[in-house]
């Protein structure tokens, strides 16, 4: 019988918040990345009651925070490469195989600093963003994001330090064609970090209140097909794939993700844009 009664009181205080939904959105490229999610606002006591109740185990927390690394790794990609750049991989021989985490830096750096030369000598401005890796078998190999103008053959030559394989980036509705392998695997079977050089461009980032409402998020949860929806919201841009929607079973609030990508755009394959 209590716990009916704290229930009951707990329902009563969740439908007395007052709830609004934010939109995120990054402007990354050709595409933009879409975040919609509610907030709430009753006093301090509702958010440290909910907090204490449903506070995220280590386990989930440690998965959102792989889920923002690699957004903002896809972010960062789709705003600073295009179709005439690159995507390097790097792999060691075994007689060059770094022993150590410091070895693999200090192997890293050194090719760096030898494709920043080369990129100079070519005259073309070099940035970089790079993956460092572990595999399943725990060695260590790289994924290089460059850009283009300089030969790839001259690139795969400044390795030297076993195979390397270079290749240009496509792009499709979804973006690169290839980035889901780069950002998807999971750190219990990969240890990966990334780093970028300083002249890495930000994607731009702008929040919105109350562009969305608890009932636009349901009707695109039902709709067979929301591209109108969104081509409405979003003039000159289309749906890259079927938005993610999910309600909260704690708040009752609605969380969606969605991508869009300009057909027009720079990046895109001629028979995508055809």
């Amino acid at each position: 019988m209590r716990n009916t009664i704290q229930q009951y009181e707990y329902n009563q205080q969740c439908e007395s918040v007052k709830c609004c939904y934010k939109e995120k959105l990054v402007y990354a490229g050709d595409m933009i990345f879409g975040v919609v999610y509610p907030t709430f606002s009753n006093g301090r006591k509702y958010g440290k009651d909910r907090r204490r109740k449903y506070r995220e185990t280590s386990e989930v927390q440690k998965k959102n925070n792989e889920r923002r690394t690699a957004d903002k790794l896809t972010w960062y990609i789709h705003e600073n490469f295009g179709k005439n750049d690159y995507v390097i991989s790097p792999t060691f021989k075994d007689s060059t195989r770094p022993l150590t985490d410091e070895e693999f830096k200090r192997e890293t750096r050194n090719y760096i600093d030898r494709l920043k030369r080369l990129y100079k000598k070519a005259g073309v401005e070099f940035r970089a963003i790079i993956i460092s890796e572990y595999g399943e078998s725990g060695k260590p190999h790289l994924h290089i994001f460059v850009p283009g103008g300089v030969s790839r053959d001259a690139i795969e030559e400044a390795w030297g330090r076993g195979r390397c394989n270079s290749k240009r980036l496509q792009f499709d509705e979804c973006g690169i064609v290839d980035l889901s392998k780069y950002v998807s695997k999971e750190r219990r079977r990969f240890k990966r970090t990334f780093s970028t050089t300083r002249n890495i461009r930000k994607p731009k980032e702008r929040t919105n209140v109350n562009y969305y409402s608890r009932k636009q998020c349901v009707e695109v949860l039902e709709s067979a097909n929301p591209q109108k929806f969104f081509a409405d919201k979003y003039p000159g841009y289309w749906l890259s794939e079927f938005p993610r929607v999910e309600k909260n079973g704690i708040n009752g609030g609605y969380y969606m993700t969605f991508v869009l990508y300009d057909p027009q755009g720079r990046n895109l394959m001629e028979r995508k844009k055809r």
